[in-house]
């Protein structure tokens, strides 16, 4: 039995931009992970909480690109310049020459809207009730899921390299929690289908190595 007591951590950070329901508008998805170290991410939190603490902002409110970059507001509180600049000048101060991996994947709708649009038409059944039958079996997100698997597998090869274990920090919409479970275990579980050498490895580890996912 391995012993990561002593080794390094990693934590993956998930977040998705566009709409992944076959259902929704827009043809593109994307899904984005940047992996840090453990030590990296500690100092990171401790300089996002002194800029909440400096701008009475709830240490458990989410800031987001949008409220520094464009808004300049946070949770009612509209952020003062100089403040903004003090948090930018610090976190490229901490990142600077550390380790951080990003993954960026992206998924076109298109074939899959003109698929469902083929099989409406041959049918003669409305797009609408066959989202709705894909929505009865689970299918609805199943980009989000594969992606979502994809990523995990991706992680589980990094945390192997560097013989590590890890966590998974997902910011999803609270209506895809369900697909970024369904990922983790189509990642992590035993295919009923076909698996090459490299695939059952990367499984394994990101069975054995990440210990979090929240």
């Amino acid at each position: 039995m391995n012993n990561f007591s002593t080794k390094k951590k990693y934590i993956l950070f998930i977040d998705e931009s566009g709409k992944s329901k076959l259902s929704d508008q827009g043809d593109r998805f994307l899904l984005s992970g940047v992996i840090i170290e453990n030590d990296l991410h500690q100092a990171l939190s401790n300089l996002m909480l002194s800029l909440k603490n400096k701008n009475n902002i709830p240490a458990n409110t989410n800031i987001h690109a949008y409220d520094l970059f464009e808004k300049e507001e946070v949770f009612g509180v509209k952020l003062k310049n100089k403040e903004i600049i003090y948090f930018f000048e610090h976190l490229i101060h901490l990142i600077r020459g550390a380790e951080i991996k990003c993954v960026l994947y992206e998924a076109d709708k298109k074939p899959f809207s003109d698929r469902i649009k083929r099989k409406s038409q041959k049918t003669q059944t409305s797009e609408k009730a066959i989202h709705k039958y894909l929505k009865s079996q689970g299918d609805h997100d199943i980009l989000y899921e594969v992606l979502t698997a994809k990523m995990i597998l991706e992680f589980g090869k990094f945390l192997e390299k560097e013989q590590a274990q890890g966590e998974i920090i997902v910011e999803s919409r609270r209506q895809d929690d369900q697909a970024v479970l369904g990922g983790f275990f189509l990642a992590t579980e035993r295919s009923k289908y076909y698996e090459n050498k490299n695939y059952k490895s990367y499984s394994e580890s990101s069975f054995n190595r990440i210990t979090t996912l929240s």
